[in-house]
């Protein structure tokens, strides 16, 4: 899939501005000090491409909860090394907490929502070190759709030029991605751009990733959602949350329904080859979490 000189220039400028507005929209903050605000009470860790900004922005119409600065902070992955103190000035004052407390009777409660969390193998670590207590959400999208529009996302925004063919092929993503964990474990300011826009395959094998957060944090500390749920009733979703938030019960009010963006032209073939390969994930994922999704398309789902 060929990709135009426009394309390739506008790619490697976003990242930079992306920067630039993260930078300018921290600014303010930065002249109260950081002891000021505080740490999020939840993160939304993934997955990628399953509505995990649908469900933050969901989340922070309750009037007790309240989203970062920015969507998808990236700091314990990305943007680690600056420190805790960076990552604070993204989340609610004390005073703000006090102002919701005399006003609605609870506390507020900041989260965030960064999808690369779930993937990466050293965020674990990293959120257990700073945010024991945090409540962890995972929301979930048939992996099988999940490959696709992830596929069909990094063609388009212009990150990568493979066939689909090549993509969903386990040893040329295994190549790919050679050794990109070993350098991310043993690097803390190492950001892998191969393994943060080229894991087609592996981002939609969650069992593993699961297991690997709970080998830090308690099961009663993780929610894991059904993406094709939280779309189909997204209300029903919402209670779920709050409740495992502790946030006090709450309608939220009517909305238009939301809808998960749909790519056609996904061949037949892929499709099949898709669904076989994660059958056996998806398997491994339901004997972990005790439930079924029986909304997706692969056999063990049905």
């Amino acid at each position: 899939m060929p990709m135009t000189r426009s394309k390739q220039q506008a790619a490697a400028r976003q990242p930079a501005l992306q920067g630039l507005r993260h930078a300018l929209r921290l600014l303010p903050r930065s002249l109260r000090p950081a002891s000021h605000y505080a740490l999020p009470h939840y993160i939304i860790i993934g997955a990628q491409k399953a509505g995990t900004t649908a469900l933050d922005l969901a989340i922070a119409q309750h009037p007790n909860a309240r989203t970062s600065l920015v969507q998808e902070v990236h700091f314990f992955d990305k943007h680690y090394p600056k420190g805790p103190n960076w990552y604070r000035r993204h989340f609610h004052t004390e005073s703000e907490n006090q102002s919701t407390l005399s006003r609605t009777g609870h506390p507020l409660r900041s989260g965030e929502s960064t999808p690369y969390y779930m993937f990466h193998p050293d965020c674990p670590r990293r959120v257990r070190k700073l945010v024991p207590e945090a409540r962890l959400i995972a929301l979930l999208r048939d992996p099988v759709t999940r490959a696709w529009s992830h596929y069909h996302h990094e063609t388009t925004k212009g990150y990568d030029t493979v066939t689909p063919q090549q993509a969903f092929d386990q040893s040329f993503e295994a190549q790919r991605l050679q050794n990109e964990e070993d350098r991310i474990l043993h690097d803390p300011t190492y950001f892998s751009f191969a393994h943060n826009h080229f894991g087609y395959l592996a981002r939609g094998r969650y069992a593993a990733q699961l297991e690997h957060w709970l080998e830090f944090f308690p099961r009663e500390q993780l929610l894991v959602l059904c993406s094709e749920r939280f779309y189909a009733d997204s209300p029903g979703t919402l209670a779920t949350v709050f409740r495992f938030l502790d946030l006090p019960d709450w309608t939220p009010p009517p909305a238009k329904k939301l809808n998960a963006r749909a790519y056609s032209g996904i061949d037949p073939a892929i499709r099949k080859h898709l669904t076989d390969y994660y059958a056996p994930h998806n398997e491994q994922l339901f004997r972990l979490i005790g439930e079924r999704f029986h909304e997706w398309t692969s056999p063990t789902g049905d």
